[in-house]
């Protein structure tokens, strides 16, 4: 009895494990060269991940190569200067990859803001720039919409301790008090969970290397006092996997495995992993919903290795159909900011386009699909239903939208199951049953 226990005990846990994110290598045809300090983005708009520049057998280097799917391929055009220590993130506001800074021997620490549309480079101007660096760290503040660049090393001993935020015209300064303090080498990137910018690790002179957690939420700092934070380790990496709701860190030189932020801890990935490594290029592609990481380096030799960190079973949330007008427009059903049922989780929908007075939105989920009916029958012309009526419940509307929530229970069992959903607001204008009608969407649960 006990026997068999265990043994369906060790297999879900198995199963669980096999099916969380992890790494795995890929061998393209043909890879970028060899480098270390290069910097990666993926344009969630095109799709592809970009690659930037670094240090390489031949020098600092200026070239720039896209991954897609597990073909790499070369960009012929301008680009920025040969750099590297260089900072670069994917502006999801404008659909732009934002470049700034780095540094050269010919030329020392740059100031130059490039921006990549999908095709092409060009170099951008601002009335006032931030000064000279490299070093630095840029995230994109996806809850405010704007590029956040921190600290670096410029000319001679500066070390800077400075905010700054690009909007796409203009790079703006913001004052802040305490906070990381002046410092290099740090990582930076967006916390989904929390909808702050994180800040971690780095080198302060004349103390040391840090291991530290921060964040930014565009007005004042906060420290967090993790109860398992990442080694003191320099040459590391950071992603914002935006979907998973994680960042995930990886490199340096005590770097064999992963570490991941869930917005209060971070905690270790036992598990295989592309291994320690100074100064990797890493990202995360919103488009294919993977972390890529390419080369580093090792013992003082560059590597051109590529890596994808993703779930086998992601969890998602589906547009199907379309909805029918009322008398604030056509409603329209999705995921609430930052939020997919991943198992364990706690799932929101949100339905926008409530009339102003109505009290708010009836849910109507199904376990399988249906064919559409027409609901013109029943006092709704031109709308009609996309689900079965499996389970209806009711969301109070606020501020012109209702929400629906689902506790996703932690059981693997659970993963890749579909629920289909649509919202019918109430809208007593609109016809004579009173309702308008959302589009559908399919909610399908994953592991993370």
């Amino acid at each position: 009895m006990n026997r068999t226990v265990s043994a369906v005990v060790v297999s879900l846990l198995s199963a669980t494990l096999s099916a969380q994110a992890a790494w795995s290598r890929l061998y393209p045809a043909s890879s970028p060269p060899a480098r270390a300090g290069g910097v990666l983005a993926g344009h969630e708009a095109t799709g592809g991940t970009v690659l930037y520049g670094g240090s390489g057998a031949s020098g600092f280097l200026s070239d720039c190569w896209v991954l897609e799917g597990e073909t790499w391929s070369q960009f012929v055009g301008v680009t920025p200067p040969a750099r590297t220590s260089t900072a670069m993130v994917y502006d999801s506001v404008r659909q732009r990859i934002v470049l700034f800074g780095g540094a050269s021997v010919a030329s020392g620490p740059f100031a130059d803001t490039w921006e990549w549309d999908g095709a092409s480079w060009a170099q951008r101007t601002s009335v006032v720039t931030p000064p000279a660096r490299a070093s630095h760290a840029l995230a994109f503040d996806r809850q405010r919409g704007v590029t956040v660049l921190f600290g670096g090393f410029g000319s001679g001993s500066t070390i800077f301790d400075d905010i700054w935020e690009w909007d796409g015209a203009n790079w703006v300064s913001r004052p802040h008090s305490g906070g990381p303090g002046a410092r290099y080498g740090h990582q930076m990137a967006f916390d989904a969970v929390s909808g702050v910018v994180l800040v971690c690790g780095g080198v302060q002179p004349q103390v040391g290397i840090h291991n530290d957690t921060w964040a930014w939420d565009g007005v004042q700092w906060l420290q967090h006092q993790p109860a398992t934070p990442p080694p003191h380790d320099l040459a590391m990496r950071t992603a914002s996997d935006v979907d998973r709701g994680r960042v995930l860190l990886h490199g340096g030189d005590l770097g064999l495995f992963s570490w991941e932020w869930d917005g209060s801890e971070w905690s270790l990935l036992l598990q295989a992993s592309p291994g320690p490594r100074s100064y990797p290029a890493m990202a995360y592609d919103a488009s294919a919903r993977r972390t890529v990481l390419f080369g580093g380096e090792v013992s003082g030799t560059e590597l051109n290795d590529t890596w994808v960190f993703s779930t086998p079973l992601p969890a998602s949330v589906e547009s199907i159909g379309v909805g029918c007008a009322g008398t604030a427009g056509t409603p329209v059903l999705a995921a609430a900011p930052s939020s997919l049922p991943w198992l364990g989780d706690t799932h929101r929908n949100v339905v926008a386009g409530i009339a102003p007075g109505e009290l708010g939105a009836l849910f109507v989920s199904s376990f399988g699909s249906s064919v559409p009916v027409d609901l013109g029958l029943v006092g709704m012309p031109g709308c009609n239903l996309l689900v079965g009526l499996d389970v209806l419940e009711f969301g109070l509307a606020v501020g012109g939208e209702a929400e629906w929530q689902f506790v996703v229970p932690n059981d693997p069992v659970l993963a890749g199951v579909s629920i289909y959903q649509q919202a019918f607001p109430l809208d007593g204008a609109a016809n004579p049953l009173g309702f308008s009608a959302s589009n559908g969407v399919v909610v399908t649960t994953g592991i993370r």
